[in-house]
């Protein structure tokens, strides 16, 4: 009964630091997905020689959700349309950072920057729909519990299609 009490008095102690680690671990998680969006962008980019569309689709501050697209252009500039299923394209890419990183997550919030861009293949970062060029965007994801965020992860992706974490 003595080690039943013991086990209790530890579980009670450790659980609410084991929760943390694992909103932490899912806030990491959902950083390290937009950044993987980011690379894949500019590495289909240079592999195909086509401009990418990139949209940035926040959820509303402290809700968790948020996505991002991209999709391949018919040429190599950031002019025309971005079809869907060209011939050798990856069509449209949605990352769903609720999905991959877990339901309390959220890329909630753009702090600077366009929401919509092009990427062309020689690196340049554009904002849309004026195709001016950009100096990046800076974005957050964090874990959401009651409309409080935590663990907040800014992720910079820069003029030239590079993304990095600036906070952890």
């Amino acid at each position: 009964m003595v080690v039943v009490l013991i086990i209790g008095i530890i579980s009670a102690v450790a659980a609410p630091s084991f929760l943390r680690t694992m909103r932490r671990g899912r806030s990491a998680r959902g950083a390290r997905g937009v950044i993987e969006v980011m690379r894949f962008a500019r590495a289909e980019a240079l592999t195909r020689n086509r401009a990418m569309r990139i949209q940035l689709f926040p959820t509303a501050l402290g809700t968790a959700g948020g996505s991002i697209t991209v999709a391949a252009g018919g040429a190599s500039t950031c002019s025309g349309a971005f079809p869907l299923g060209l011939p050798g394209s990856l069509g449209t890419y949605t990352y769903d950072v609720q999905g991959d990183a877990g339901s309390d997550v959220g890329f909630d919030n753009v702090v600077s920057g366009p929401t919509d861009m092009c990427l062309k293949p020689s690196g340049d970062l554009l904002q849309l729909p004026a195709k001016t060029p950009t100096d990046g965007v800076t974005i957050q994801v964090a874990t959401v519990r009651g409309g409080q965020r935590t663990n907040i992860r800014d992720i910079r992706l820069g003029a030239n299609g590079s993304a990095y974490v600036l906070s952890k």
